[in-house]
């Protein structure tokens, strides 16, 4: 099941970002169920969305409230970010997010989009576009925010290998994985010269166990080609459950062969009632089974929609009251 995300603010519209997610509420409980460890919990929050309340509150919520440390970011480029060439950055949400960041909190900054005059490659640096992507929008990214001490992570790009992503295509990315790792070389040297005290995280594939075997293949293809010497961290992702493939498909062999830790920078269920017996199941299962694991994001802290179809902790719209998750209701009362 293909969900579409519209990440957008009063301010900026943000790009949809597909992502692939299965629901898993409905298969059968195969393996027991055990308590998350909240130190390794984080949760997706970009505090798009005016409806749970303003960037700085939302955010504050997530720290106070839900006493959670990690938090994921979305720092896209767009045409309402960018919409010529020749024009300046507009990153007034951006600076609120980064201004907004909690004490002890450690954000994890996503770097994706591109404007659509990138589709047309007389505005590309030296007729590539991966180094356009870096040198246009990377590079003044981790420069404006180099002295952010909350921001502690950079993570380049997101699912690089889903086809119907059109700045995929135009990147090259979704059946190149040697394409992306030209991408990531390139934006590690700027991190590295740039802010070197803050990690280099990889892009996850879309869900690692689903579309199988083709993004578990990406994945592969690129650990051969060198993606643990560019990237501190690994980025993964996983949705739904399909254990075969975890435990009998190989997945489990891939990720305990890498050396690199390992982030699930997105996982998560639909509906609000759904969503706690998923994780204690489902990353449990994954800790296990990949003990190099090191953190959790949670998909995703606010999501517009019925409370039933939501992946967000909280879930409403201007026509429907906000409500929340028993995942919430967990972290808050843990």
């Amino acid at each position: 099941m293909r969900i579409a995300l519209l990440l957008s603010c009063c301010v900026i519209v943000l790009p949809c970002w597909a992502a692939s997610r299965s629901s898993g509420a409905q298969e059968a409980a195969l393996f027991p169920r055990q308590e998350i460890n909240a130190k390794r919990t984080g949760l997706n929050a970009f505090a798009n969305e005016p409806i749970f309340g303003s960037v700085r509150n939302q955010l504050r919520e997530v720290r106070s409230t839900l006493r959670i440390k990690y938090v994921r970011v979305l720092f896209a480029w767009n045409d309402q970010v960018q919409p010529t060439p020749q024009s300046d950055p507009d990153f007034s949400f951006y600076d609120q997010i980064a201004g907004s960041l909690p004490l002890r909190t450690r954000a994890l900054v996503v770097m994706t989009g591109l404007p659509s005059w990138m589709t047309d490659s007389s505005n590309w640096i030296e007729s590539d576009p991966r180094k356009t992507f870096n040198k246009l929008w990377l590079e003044k990214v981790v420069t404006r925010y180099k002295r952010k001490r909350r921001i502690a992570a950079w993570e380049i790009w997101n699912e690089p290998d889903m086809s119907d992503n059109p700045d995929n295509v135009t990147l090259q990315l979704s059946d190149s994985p040697q394409n992306y790792l030209a991408l990531l070389e390139g934006a590690a040297a700027a991190i590295e010269r740039i802010t070197p005290r803050k990690l280099i995280v990889s892009a996850a594939t879309r869900s690692i166990n689903q579309d199988y075997p083709n993004t578990l293949n990406y994945n592969v293809a690129l650990k051969e080609g060198g993606l643990e010497e560019l990237a501190d961290v690994v980025g993964v992702h996983y949705y739904g459950k399909q254990y075969e493939k975890l435990l009998l498909g190989g997945i489990s062999d891939y990720l305990n062969s890498l050396v690199k830790p390992i982030w699930i920078t997105e996982s998560g269920e639909q509906g609000n009632t759904e969503q706690l017996a998923y994780v204690e199941e489902v990353w449990t299962l994954l800790q296990q089974s990949v003990p190099k694991i090191s953190r959790f994001y949670y998909y995703q802290f606010t999501e517009s929609g019925t409370p039933a179809e939501s992946y967000g902790l909280k879930s409403g719209n201007s026509s429907i009251a906000v409500t929340t998750s028993d995942l919430y209701q967990y972290l808050k009362n843990r």
